[in-house]
C-alpha cells in the first residue's frame, strides 16, 4: 500500500513538472503563414525572408528577434568573421503614457532614468557597448536622422544613429599577429504608439551594410498590423 502510495505521489509528480515546463514555455506569439502574430498585444506584420526569428517567452517585452542568415562580412573581417557586427532586429514591447516621440527622446536622453529605459536599453546594442566586445573602443553616438512617421496610420517616430569604432583582432587561434580594424556601428530605432502601447524596432549591424538591411526590413515594416486599444 505504502508503496503504492509512493508511485502515485511521484507520478502526479512528473505530472505537474510537465505542466509546469509547459507553461514556462509559452511563446510571445506564433508564426501564421509567414506573419508573426502576437498572442498578447494583437499585432502582426509579415517575416523578412532571410531572416531566422527567435520567439520569445510570452512574458518577455522582447517578442521576438530576427537574424539576417547570409550577412555580408566587411573586407577586414574576411580572415576573421566572427567579427562582424551581425545584423539583428529586436521587437519589443513598452508601455508608457507618452507620445512615441517623447520616449524614443527619453531613450536617448543621457539624464533621463527609469527601470523600462534600463531593461531596453540592455537590448539595444547601438545605445549601449554591452555587446561589442572585448577590444573595441566607441566613440560617442551622432545622430543622423530623426523623424515622425507613422506605421498602419498609428504615430510613430524613427531615429538613425552611427558609431565609430577600433577594434583589436587576432586573425586566427594559433596566429599571434592581429590587427586593427576602423569601422562604424549604425542602428535604427522605431516607435509605434497605440494606446498605452509603444511597439519599438531596433536594427543594428555594421555601418556600411544599414541601408541594404533596413531596405529588407521595410515590408516588414510596411505590413504591421495592430487593432487601436480604446
Amino acid at each position: 500500500m505504502v508503496r503504492r502510495l509512493i508511485l502515485v505521489v511521484l507520478a502526479l509528480a512528473v505530472c505537474f513538472s510537465l505542466a509546469d515546463a509547459r507553461r514556462k514555455a509559452a511563446k510571445a506569439g506564433e508564426i501564421q503563414d509567414g506573419w508573426y502574430v502576437d498572442s498578447d498585444y494583437g499585432f502582426k506584420l509579415q517575416l523578412p525572408e532571410g531572416w531566422s526569428v527567435s520567439i520569445k517567452e510570452k512574458e518577455d517585452p522582447v517578442r521576438f528577434v530576427l537574424v539576417q542568415k547570409n550577412y555580408q562580412v566587411p573586407p577586414d573581417y574576411l580572415d576573421a568573421e566572427d567579427y562582424t557586427q551581425v545584423p539583428r532586429m529586436t521587437v519589443y514591447v513598452a508601455e508608457s503614457e507618452w507620445s512615441a516621440i517623447a520616449f524614443r527622446d527619453s531613450l536617448l536622453s543621457k539624464s533621463y532614468e527609469d527601470q523600462q529605459k534600463k531593461g531596453i536599453l540592455k537590448y539595444f546594442e547601438i545605445l549601449n557597448d554591452m555587446a561589442v566586445g572585448e577590444g573595441t573602443k566607441r566613440e560617442a553616438v551622432i545622430t543622423k536622422d530623426r523623424k515622425s512617421v507613422y506605421i498602419d496610420s498609428l504615430p510613430g517616430a524613427s531615429w538613425f544613429g552611427k558609431s565609430q569604432y577600433v577594434k583589436s583582432i587576432t586573425l586566427s587561434a594559433s596566429s599571434q599577429s592581429g590587427k586593427r580594424v576602423y569601422g562604424d556601428y549604425a542602428g535604427t530605432i522605431v516607435a509605434v504608439k497605440n494606446g498605452d502601447r509603444i511597439l519599438l524596432f531596433h536594427l543594428m549591424t555594421e555601418g556600411m551594410f544599414h541601408t541594404a538591411a533596413w531596405t529588407e526590413l521595410q515590408p516588414m515594416m510596411q505590413s504591421v498590423d495592430w487593432p487601436r486599444e480604446k
